[in-house]
């Protein structure tokens, strides 16, 4: 599993970021090929760089896109490659925003992957002192916009929301915890599974293929059927032709 350390939250008060990642195997060798990219706010490519010595610099000015006195989500992706796996990790820019917290607390979001368009349970708690009572209510952004809020029970949030249809399969999480002894956050990733094609028979029908194929098409009496499947229609054709 490949690993992507960074800061999970960033401070800069004229918009000049300045970001340092680390990325690292599983026995903690150094990644030395690849790429990583550097995403704002889900739409924003900051940069593109090789991994070369495991670890990137990266430096821009977010005053001519970005709002002031607002939290905005980064997102790091790395590629992948022989020597390491794909992985994605996630942090927040405050850009001239503090928070104001009386206590040592620490918000914890794990990663999630899941399906569009199902109904998931999302999780988070927030570490405090033992003699510290917390009360507030815990907001959830997805990709910076505001998707559900609830009570914090037990230092914890519980929000469950049906998924989007969205068109990327990586997304930044920003939990807010709006509490009593102030404002505390943190980000996690969410990853989508991808989209699973679909192999028709009026994809085959259009594409002139031979009776054969169709025959065995219709022995289905259904109009479409995952490839994922173990007995798929793709596999059987291929069976035809003695593949």
């Amino acid at each position: 599993m490949t690993i992507i350390k960074v800061e999970k939250q960033i401070y800069t008060k004229d918009g000049n970021v300045n970001i340092v990642s680390e990325c690292l195997t599983d026995d903690l060798r150094p990644v030395t090929s690849g790429k990583i990219a550097c995403i704002l706010n889900a739409n924003l490519l900051v940069d593109i760089q090789e991994v070369t010595t495991g670890k990137n610099t990266f430096t821009f000015n977010i005053s001519g896109h970005l709002q002031k006195n607002k939290e905005h989500l980064l997102r790091l992706e790395y590629s992948g490659s022989i020597q390491a796996e794909k992985k994605a990790v996630s942090s927040v820019i405050l850009y001239d925003k503090k928070y104001d917290q009386s206590i040592d607390a620490q918000v914890v979001a794990q990663d999630y992957f899941t399906k569009r368009n199902e109904t998931f349970n999302f999780t988070s708690k927030i570490n405090i002192p033992d003699e510290v009572v917390i009360e507030g209510k815990a907001v959830l952004k997805l990709n910076n916009k505001t998707i559900a809020q609830t009570q914090i029970v037990d230092n914890k949030a519980h929000i469950e929301f049906k998924v989007p249809n969205m068109i990327l399969d990586e997304h930044v999480m920003l939990w807010m915890y709006m509490t009593n002894h102030g404002i505390f956050a943190t980000s996690s990733m969410l990853h989508l599974l991808p989209r699973i094609p679909v192999v028709s028979k009026e994809y085959y029908e259009d594409k002139g293929v031979t009776r054969q194929i169709r025959d065995v098409l219709k022995e289905d009496d259904i109009d479409k059927k995952a490839v994922s499947d173990d007995d798929t229609l793709v596999s059987r054709v291929k069976k035809i032709f003695g593949g």
